[in-house]
């Protein structure tokens, strides 16, 4: 989940800075591309991913943010880009989502200046979205993959695992 507006890549706020001051009316269009084709979204899925987005569009900047930020910039936040900071949010009119054969799709539409900061947090949602659905499948693998393990060693087959506390765990059961 997405608490702050400053859940996003320190880059992407210097670029903003930028188009800000240079292409303030410049009309983008981004595309999420799913080059594996592997990230299904059921329309379960969809749904709450879409949830998320209205969380995400009810953000907005507070004063010590934009002071944190102005600091992290270097002190060089003009009054422009202060007020506009001041009033910026995520507008999902600017962000269209289908599910077409239930392969996930993500397109961005808009100003520059409002949608550079989108890119970061959406792609954090929809691994998060993703994940919630999959992790009992992951988990359901990893107990497999040691049960094999464990088969192996009762049959004096030995290696030597390096993993986290709680996939040794697993293991131990």
């Amino acid at each position: 989940m997405i608490y702050s507006l400053l859940d996003n890549d320190f880059y992407k706020f210097k670029m903003q800075k930028a188009v800000a001051e240079l292409y303030p009316n410049v009309n983008v269009k981004y595309k999420f591309i799913n080059r594996g084709n592997n990230i299904i979204f059921d329309s379960e899925m969809l749904f709450r991913f879409k949830e998320k987005i209205d969380l995400l569009c009810n953000l907005k900047f507070k004063e010590d943010e934009i002071s944190y930020l102005n600091k992290k910039l270097g002190g060089k936040i003009d009054d422009y880009y202060y007020q506009y900071l001041k009033t910026y949010r995520f507008d999902k009119n600017n962000i269209d989502i289908s599910n077409c054969d239930g392969y996930f799709n993500l397109e961005i539409n808009g100003k520059w200046l409002d949608v550079i900061l989108y890119e970061v947090p959406l792609m954090a949602l929809i691994t998060e979205t993703y994940y919630e659905d999959n992790l009992n499948y992951v988990k359901n693998s990893k107990v497999k993959a040691y049960n094999k393990i464990r088969a192996l060693s009762d049959n004096c087959c030995y290696f030597a695992i390096w993993g986290q506390e709680e996939d040794l765990a697993l293991m131990n059961k």
